[in-house]
C-alpha cells in the first residue's frame, strides 16, 4: 500500500449533515511552489548560466527545460486532500483530490462492507495506523486516507463515526482509546 506519513503537514477536518458525515485530510501546503522548488530552479538557474559561460546554451536550455517539466509533473500528482463521505444505508465514498484538480471516487456499497478496522503499517522506521474497509469481493482491504496518514487520535474518530453509521454500533465516549 502507498501510505506517506505526513502528519506534521496534514489538517483534519469534519462535516455533518443530519446522518451524512464527511471526514477530510488536507495537506496544510497547498502553494505550488515550496522551499524545495525555489531551491531546485535556483540550482538550475545557476547550472544554465554556468553552462552559457561554457557555450553550451542549447544543451543546457534543453536540459534545464526538461528537469522543470519533470518538477511540475511530479508536483500535479502530489495529493491535496482526500475525504471519506459516510451516507447511511448506502455505503462510503472515499474521494482522492490531487494537486492538478484530477480527482478519483470510489464507492463501497454498504452490504459489501464485512469489516472497518484501524490496523498498523512500519514505513521506514515508524509506525503508522490506517483505517481499512474489508469488502466482499475484494482480495485486498480498501485502505481510507491512502496518501496522507491522519494522527491516530483523528483517525479513531473516523473509525468511530464510520462504525457508527455504517454498522450501527454505539460508541462508548467514556473509553480511553490512547
Amino acid at each position: 500500500y502507498n501510505l506517506r506519513s505526513v502528519d506534521d503537514m496534514v489538517k483534519f477536518s469534519f462535516k455533518q449533515k443530519g446522518d451524512v458525515r464527511e471526514y477530510i485530510i488536507h495537506t496544510e501546503h497547498t502553494r505550488f511552489l515550496t522551499l524545495f522548488d525555489f531551491i531546485f530552479i535556483s540550482f538550475l538557474f545557476v547550472f544554465l548560466v554556468y553552462q552559457v559561460y561554457l557555450s553550451q546554451f542549447f544543451l543546457s536550455f534543453g536540459l534545464l527545460l526538461l528537469a522543470f517539466t519533470f518538477r511540475i509533473l511530479l508536483k500535479m500528482r502530489d495529493i491535496k486532500k482526500e475525504s471519506l463521505l459516510v451516507i447511511p444505508d448506502m455505503g462510503v465514498q472515499v474521494t482522492t483530490v490531487h494537486f492538478s484538480g484530477k480527482r478519483n471516487d470510489l464507492f463501497i456499497d454498504k452490504t459489501k462492507i464485512q469489516s472497518i478496522i484501524i490496523n498498523e503499517g512500519i514505513q521506514c522506521f515508524r509506525v503508522i495506523f490506517y483505517m481499512a474497509f474489508i469488502v466482499k469481493g475484494h482480495d485486498k482491504m480498501i485502505i481510507a486516507f491512502e496518501n496522507l496518514c491522519p494522527r491516530l487520535d483523528d483517525l479513531l474518530k473516523v473509525y468511530h463515526g464510520t462504525r457508527t453509521v455504517i454498522l450501527q454500533e454505539e460508541v462508548d465516549d467514556n473509553v480511553d482509546h490512547s
